[in-house]
């Protein structure tokens, strides 16, 4: 809706090789960052973003949902 779907897409992108390494970030900052979001919510999403296709599915779910 706001046009922003090129740059997220671009970022993903950049950041595909670092996807392990930012999961293991979240796992470690997980306490720090339970006092913004909800604990179980880091939790799924560092889990999610351990597997290698996690930001393939991304990528693909960001460009379906673009509106031309």
């Amino acid at each position: 809706r706001r046009g922003l779907t090129t740059p997220a897409l671009l970022w993903l992108e950049t950041s595909r090789p670092l996807n392990y390494v930012g999961a293991q970030l979240i796992h470690f900052c997980e306490p720090i960052l339970s006092t913004i979001c909800d604990q179980q919510t880091c939790r799924e999403f560092a889990t999610f973003l351990e597997h290698p296709g996690a930001i393939e599915y991304l990528c693909r779910r960001l460009e379906s949902l673009r509106t031309p």
